[in-house]
Parts: C-alpha cells; structure tokens; sequence
C-alpha cells in the first residue's frame, strides 16, 4: 500500500512573520553596497522633481508679490510711435493720482574716452518713478546731478564693457552728456537683457537736445498713474473708450501679473521636462539595480526553498529589503531636493526680473514621498516575481 504524505505549511501574515522582518534587515545589511545604484537613481529622480515642483510654486508666489515693483505703477499707459494727445493728457489730469512718464527707444551711443560705440536704449524719464520698488544706483552715483545738471546715468554692465568711470563724458546724438551714476538694478529689468541691450538714463526734458526723435522715430511713451484714493476698476471703464479712441494700450498690476505667469510657465515646462527625464531615467536605474540584485540572489533563494520557504515568503524578504531602502531614498530625494531649490534661483537670476525666496513646499516634498514609494514599488515587482 503506498502512502502520499502532505506537508501543509501554516500561513502567517508577512507583518506577523518576524523571521522573514530578521531576514530582510540581516540580508540588507550585508547587500548594502550592491543596491547603492538602486537608492541613487531614486534619489536623483526624486530630486530633481522636489526642487523644481518647489521652484515653480515659489516663483509664482513671488511674482504675485513682487507684480507691484515691476510694473511700478498701479496703471501704466502706452503710446507707441506718438505722444500722447492733450486732450488725452487732460482727461488724466483730472484724476486724483500721482504721475511718471517716460520715452523709450533704441539708439546708439559713443564713448568719448575709449572711443567706443554700442546700440543700446535710451530711457527718459521724467517724475517721481518708480512709485513701488526702487532703482538700485551704485554707492557712488549722484542722483542729484542726474536731476540738475546735463548728465546721465548708465547700466553698470554697460560701465565695465566699456570701461568708464563717473563723470566721463558720452554723446548721445547731437549732444554730450556727464555719466552721474551707474543703475545696477531697474523695474522688470533683467541680468541677461541688461547685457544684450544695455540702458542710458537721462531726464526727460534733456531729450530734443539729443536731436534723436525725428518723424518716424520709433518711441515707446508710457505715462505712469499711481492712484490715491483706489477706484482702478472705474478708471480702466473711464479709459477703455479713450483708450481705443487713440490707439493706445494699458497695463495694471493683475495684468502684469497675468503675463508673467504665462511667460515663466514656459521655464517651468522647460525645467518639468528635465525633471521628467531624470525620473525616467531613475526608474530605470530602480529596475536594472533590482533586477541586478535578484539575479545575484537566486542560489540564496534556492537554499530558502529547499529549507522550506514558501515562494511568497522570500518574495517578501527582498521586497522588504527594496521597498525600505525605496523609502529612505525618497526620504534622501526629498531632502536633496529641497537643498537644490536654493541653488536654482542663483542659476536663473539672469533670466528673470524678480527675487524668488527659495522656501520648503510642503505639498512638493509629499509629493516626492509618494512618488519615490510608487517607483520602488512598481519597478521592483516585475525583477522580485522571477524569485
């Protein structure tokens, strides 16, 4: 007669199962280095999601608080290749605000010293500008010559290419004019556009000496409103009409906002597409390490099954082992990635024309959490079933 013998093997949830935890951690400890590549590829993934999802959310907060100083105006009004109509001037000088005005246009300037020339823009102003922010001026700049005498002042970028000092002379069209200061900073001015097109400064009622603005001259006028008593909504209703009538255009504060927000979203998809391939590429790395790591780990697997393990039961040692060190990694990603985004506004001030304040999203960094927990786990499972 023969005899079949069963042997059935008790099932113990994998969290009550302390050997298989005992196993896991011993194992793990020894394998340290083996999965270094797995806890780096999270690490650079996550990293780079954390800090430039944290960016992003910094750098439209900050645009919402800084729209003010850049625009530098609760209303800016803009005439391009004409001056404003008097009857126009009149109708605003009947609203109870404070008023700036300035001309902008390109234009061309020689250096008496060095005897070099550079295509630049000329700005000139005339009133109390900016209402909200300032322009930073170089410590030795003299503000009260610019405003009195036959002077200008210049873009410091500008000043060290060209390698003049205060009080060197200039001539900007038909006349000369005395460098009183350098601008190391203007409302929405950048870095990187102060470089490719540096700015001369002078005051609006020194301008018809130049002898620059002739018919058909292409001038940007802008006339700068700073409102005392409120009541923006009334005033765009009152001017819009007007507005239309000559051909002008406007911009406040919320529609500054607006456009910069659709101009940097372009930076932040440039940058979201770095961080995704750096994610792709991390989990890659996840599933080759893994895979590397099983591979290597299948004769110690054989030796389990043959003691009396179960496929599940060493399924769980090494998925323990991978979703842990998944987990500290994400923890490690997330730290990185909030180190980086105080680098990344020092990368990109050239570009931009505010200060983002690199500050901790918490939003961003659970989202790295989550992520990095999703990648170990589902780019580990297909490598861990072959156990």
């Amino acid at each position: 007669m023969d005899y079949i013998i069963k042997i059935k093997r008790e099932k113990v949830s994998v969290f009550k199962s302390k050997w298989i935890w005992k196993l896991a951690y011993k194992d793990a400890r020894k394998n340290f280095s083996r999965l270094f590549l797995f806890i780096s590829s999270i690490v650079i993934g996550i990293g780079a999601l954390v800090a430039i999802d944290s960016f992003n959310i910094n750098l439209q907060n900050d645009i919402n608080k800084q729209a003010k100083e850049l625009l530098g105006a609760d209303l800016v009004i803009n005439s391009r290749g004409k001056k404003f109509e008097k009857d126009f001037i009149s109708g605003l000088d009947s609203l109870n605000a404070e008023f700036a005005e300035d001309a902008r246009f390109a234009s061309m300037v020689f250096f008496s010293k060095t005897g070099g020339t550079r295509l630049i823009q000329v700005i000139a102003m005339e009133g109390d500008f900016p209402f909200y922010g300032e322009i930073a001026l170089s410590e030795d700049s003299d503000i009260e010559s610019f405003n009195s005498k036959k002077s200008v002042m210049i873009d410091e970028s500008l000043a060290i290419q060209y390698s003049v000092e205060i009080n060197d002379t200039i001539k900007l069209g038909k006349a000369s004019f005395l460098i009183s200061g350098f601008v190391t900073g203007f409302p929405g001015n950048t870095n990187i556009s102060a470089a490719f097109a540096p700015v001369v400064y002078l005051p609006l009622k020194r301008l018809e000496e130049t002898g620059l603005i002739q018919y058909g001259s292409r001038v940007s006028y802008n006339k700068y409103l700073k409102l005392i008593d409120g009541g923006l909504e009334e005033i765009k209703q009152a001017l819009n009409p007007e507005v239309k009538k000559y051909g002008y255009s406007y911009e406040t504060i919320e529609s500054r906002r607006e456009n910069l927000g659709q101009g940097f979203e372009n930076l932040y998809k440039f940058f979201n597409l770095l961080s995704f391939v750096a994610l792709i590429l991390g989990c890659i790395g996840v599933a080759s390490s893994v895979y590397i790591y099983v591979k290597e780990k299948k004769y110690a697997a054989a030796v389990l099954r043959c003691m009396g393990a179960s496929g599940w039961q060493i399924f769980y040692v090494f998925f323990i082992q991978i979703l842990t060190l998944g987990i500290l990694g994400s923890i490690l990603g997330v730290i990185h990635g909030i180190l980086l985004q105080y680098i990344l506004p020092l990368v990109v001030s050239d570009f931009i024309p505010i200060e983002v304040t690199p500050l901790i999203s918490w939003i961003s960094a659970f989202q790295g959490l989550l992520v990095g927990l999703i990648i170990s786990s589902l780019f580990s499972i297909l490598p861990l079933i072959n156990i």
